[in-house]
């Protein structure tokens, strides 16, 4: 008779938990036909955002690094030459170094932007690479080109089962309306959760898309009207996770893969800090 592993062999390791925040601006006008999201509003990939003494994750570390060669010396303002830096220079320098809003840190087929403000969260998404259009059948959900958005308003990170503040939104580009060509919105159960949104019920999706010869463009709000405890200004920090699946170029995770229990595990999104610029 086979036994089973310790319930501490089974739990989530800490080492997979981020302790850092991702920063989301401010934008006073969040929806509206036809709406763009400037580069200001772009998400780094995550692979930048975690760093060994911020996040504490290794899943996104490379996993072989070039030898590095010792810094050339720096002639100073006297014509001296300054030594080379110490270790622990170089690892400030190294946390030093945020990307700056607006520049290109868009890596691999997904461009993600994200603003808020009070009256809720606008995510945009832009996914090229494809050759074939979305593959998005309403009867098929599983398996149909999607975008899933988690937001826990309250970023709880102390309980594994989702509560009344954890909210999760579907998305397809295509696969409604009389030509089921228009896009689609719903808000899901959460598996396992121990409570779930009152506006669930009422939820009415707000999203436009846009399909392209090599991908598509999706703009989702997310209202506070169905956001169970959007209240920026008491509670700046969120707990927020996407994931992108394509039938044509396969999953595209925000932080992890599916060798964790993202989809029903609040404590796993990391956390969002709202900034207002």
């Amino acid at each position: 008779m086979s036994q089973h592993p310790p319930m501490t062999n089974r739990l989530i390791p800490p080492s997979y938990l981020f302790t850092l925040s991702l920063p989301i601006y401010y934008r006073a006008k969040l929806w509206g036909k036809n709406l763009e999201l400037e580069p200001t509003y772009q998400v780094p990939p995550f692979v930048l955002l975690d760093r060994p003494t911020i996040g504490q994750s290794k899943l996104h570390a490379p996993t072989t690094s070039a030898p590095t060669e010792p810094e050339p010396p720096v002639a100073s303002k006297a014509g001296k030459a300054t030594k080379n830096k110490t270790k622990s220079e170089t690892d400030a320098a190294a946390m030093a170094v945020v990307p700056v809003p607006g520049s290109p840190l868009q890596a691999g087929p997904l461009d993600t932007r994200i603003a808020w403000s009070e009256e809720g969260l606008t995510l945009q998404f832009t996914l090229t690479g494809k050759t074939r259009r979305p593959y998005c059948r309403l009867n098929d959900l599983e398996h149909s080109d999607a975008l899933e958005v988690f937001v826990d308003t309250r970023n709880t990170k102390t309980v594994h089962r989702a509560t009344r503040y954890c909210h999760r939104f579907l998305y397809l580009p295509t696969g409604t309306g009389p030509s089921e060509k228009d896009p689609y919105g719903s808000m899901l159960k959460i598996h396992l959760a121990r409570g779930e949104p009152p506006t669930m019920g009422a939820f009415q999706p707000q999203v436009e898309s846009k399909i392209m010869a090599n991908g598509y463009q999706m703009t989702c709000h997310l209202s506070r009207k169905y956001l169970e405890g959007w209240a920026p200004a008491e509670q700046p920090e969120i707990g927020l996770y996407f994931q992108l699946r394509d039938s044509e170029l396969g999953h595209i995770h925000f932080a992890y893969d599916r060798q964790l229990p993202v989809s029903e595990d609040p404590s796993l999104w990391p956390t969002a800090f709202l900034a207002k610029i």
